[in-house]
């Protein structure tokens, strides 16, 4: 829904630009009544009652241009209305029938201006912080409270130092389209408070109305939301034409109420005004007045529906809520699913390259191995130094292996040590005629001589035998570790 579409309905209805009204004004209607069309025809029959009613013709129609005049109307006071006023013919019915009492207002005003009664504060310009809805609802609560002693929070929302204060109905501090949506959204009533600064009834109204016990209650309960403004300012100016207030105070209250659509038989849920409350605070706006005109009209014939939203919100909201978590829950199910998946993966990717460097290792191993057995055959040909003759000097040795074999040879004393180490480590070999391999022999053995018990280490590699303690002719030597 736009302001520019429903501009475009009122000039087809034949109402030019220069006579429509401003922008807020039709916002507010297009949030009142759902839509272009009904917008269009609650703007059309207003400017017919007008037409017919030159006070109230000439009133709105400088509501937007002319500073304020409002003006003290006790002279005309509306009872509270238990009807609905959802249509504009009871609109234009009502204002017709009060026509004498408006034509009597305007004489009456006409008569103290010439004799300079009016209070020269009926003129207010409107200010840039007064054009500001939301800081016009703030600067009226505000005001209230001084007035008041009093706070519009809460018992539950005060702290400590606001205990003694006097309390106030929950006015909200937000825009009237605000508080619209809000009551709408949460299926409230919205009550809208309207004063005038310049009425006598004004002070009065603040400090014992909107200060009842009883009242103050009413309004802070769960079913409605509470908005007023002072119609000095623009917002609620605006506000008090969009609702015909004609003197104040005012109390009207808004919900939601159900509506069969034109074309179908569909329905639907629009806003409406249930009830328009005027006059004097000391009888038509009195907290006891207000109080019954809650509990006994307005509460009955609204919250049977406005319970049934409720209750196909929470339905609904449940529904929601429901689906969420069983989203959540397969969300996390296939979450967990794609863990498990991933971990298996990564598990069997593992499994896999483990199996690979086994593969390997072992490949390796065999390599090695048989370089290892390459190279024993090659070093006993080409490494073990030949057995001298017996005759000759000699050193016999008598070396016991781990398999229980003695290895019984005899070495020159110019042999190293390390020919010895050669001897033992390719006694099981076969002598053969190879090339030498790519190969770094370790011993995995140590030699050690038995009595006195002395390890003959790989650091004596390059000694000569000849030389080492304890070999002098014969000894007998243990080859401890592993042979291959």
């Amino acid at each position: 829904m736009s302001i520019a579409a429903l501009r475009t309905e009122l000039r087809r209805a034949g109402i030019p630009d220069t006579e429509q009204p401003d922008d807020g004004t039709l916002q507010v209607m297009l949030d009142v009544e759902g839509n272009v069309q009904r917008a269009a025809e609650s703007i059309l029959a207003n400017q017919a009652a007008e037409n017919r009613i030159s006070h109230d013709s000439q009133r709105y129609a400088e509501a937007e241009r002319q500073p304020l005049n409002t003006h003290d109307s006790s002279a005309r006071a509306v009872a509270p209305d238990s009807t609905l006023y959802t249509s504009p013919w009871v609109s234009i019915f009502w204002r017709a029938l009060s026509l004498p009492f408006s034509l009597l207002h305007a004489a009456i005003t006409f008569v103290l201006r010439l004799l300079r009664v009016t209070s020269s504060s009926d003129n207010i310009e409107l200010t840039r912080f007064s054009q500001d809805p939301h800081a016009a609802a703030a600067r009226f609560i505000e005001s209230l409270e001084r007035d008041t002693n009093g706070t519009t929070q809460l018992p539950q929302d005060r702290d400590e130092t606001m205990h003694a204060m006097v309390q106030l109905p929950p006015f909200v501090p937000r825009s009237y389209s605000d508080a619209l949506q809000l009551a709408k959204r949460e299926h409230r009533i919205l009550a809208v408070v309207l004063t005038s600064r310049v009425h006598s009834d004004d002070e009065y109204f603040r400090k014992n109305v909107l200060t009842d016990r009883q009242l103050v209650g009413a309004l802070s309960s769960r079913d409605f939301v509470v908005w007023g403004g002072c119609v000095q300012d623009r917002e609620a100016h605006r506000v008090a034409t969009l609702l015909e207030a004609s003197t104040y105070p005012f109390i009207a209250f808004i919900s939601l109420q159900p509506r069969r659509s034109r074309t179908s038989t569909v329905i639907t849920s629009k806003a409406a005004v249930l009830s328009r409350i005027e006059g004097s605070p000391q009888s038509y706006t009195s907290a006891g007045m207000l109080v019954s005109h809650i509990n006994d009209v307005l509460l009955p014939r609204t919250l049977p529906y406005l319970e049934r939203l409720r209750s196909e919100r929470q339905r609904r909201d449940s529904e929601r809520a429901l689906m969420a978590e069983q989203d959540r829950a397969f969300e996390a199910a296939a979450r967990r699913d794609a863990e498990r998946v991933l971990q298996a993966r990564t598990e069997a990717q593992r499994a896999e390259s483990l199996a690979r460097e086994r593969e390997k290792a072992a490949a390796a191993a065999v390599a090695e191995a048989q370089r290892a057995t390459q190279w024993r055959r090659w070093a006993k040909k080409n490494l073990v130094p030949p057995e001298p003759f017996a005759d000759a000097a000699v050193i016999r040795l008598s070396i016991h292996v781990p398999d229980g074999r003695n290895l019984q040879r005899r070495f020159k004393p110019t042999d190293t040590l390390e020919s010895v180490y050669i001897f033992v480590e390719t006694a099981a070999e076969v002598e053969e005629e190879t090339e030498k391999p790519e190969y770094t022999p370790t011993f995995k053995f140590k030699l050690v001589q038995t009595y006195p018990r002395k390890q003959l280490g790989h650091d004596l590699m390059h000694e000569q035998l000849g030389n080492i303690c304890g070999l002098d002719g014969a000894a007998r030597l243990l080859a401890e570790g592993h042979l291959q």
